[in-house]
This record gives C-alpha cells, sequence and structure tokens, in this order.
C-alpha cells in the first residue's frame, strides 16, 4: 500500500510503485533475518505493517483519499457481469 500511496503522489505508475515497495519489503526483511538474526515470520510481520502504516498516512495525505481508496480496496459497484462470468471461470478451472 505505501508504494501505491506513494506513486499516487508523485503521479507514477501505481503498478511500477506498488513492484518497488514490494522489491524493497523483501530486501529489508532479507537483511533483518540474515543481519539482525530475526526469525522470517516476525521480520515479514513487522515490515509488512510498517509498510501498510506508511500507506494508510500516504492516503491520509492525499487531496481526495477516497479515490485512491477505491484503487487499493475496490469498488464493488464497479464489477460487471463480464468481471464476474471471467472470474467464475477462473475459480473453476483451477479447482
Amino acid at each position: 500500500m505505501a508504494g501505491v500511496a506513494g506513486a499516487s503522489i508523485i503521479g507514477a505508475s501505481l503498478l511500477l510503485g506498488g513492484l518497488i515497495a514490494a522489491v524493497t519489503m523483501a530486501l529489508i526483511v532479507s537483511v533483518l533475518v540474515v543481519r539482525a538474526r530475526i526469525p522470517e515470520d516476525g521480520a515479514i510481520g513487522v515490515v509488512g505493517q510498517g509498510l501498510f502504516a506508511l500507506g494508510v498516512i500516504g492516503v491520509s495525505l492525499q487531496s481526495d483519499p477516497r479515490a485512491l481508496a477505491h484503487i487499493l480496496f475496490g469498488n464493488p459497484l464497479t464489477v460487471t457481469g463480464t468481471d464476474v462470468a471471467v472470474d467464475v471461470a477462473w475459480r473453476c478451472l483451477l479447482l
């Protein structure tokens, strides 16, 4: 969420912002596990929640946080019949 919120603030690609945040999280977790000898699950939890908190702060800094919240969490009113059909098809295929 931090990457998407940050990308939105500077006007960059939301996908790129999310990708950068994910890679950053992986690197920070790796450093904590290898150098600080923190268990993997603990490092993932702390770093993940920290980045989520930064994302919430970033969303609150937006002039209209509702617009970004719809991107991050979705808006059920925008789901079409085609979206539902594709989702059902994928679920049937994967099961």
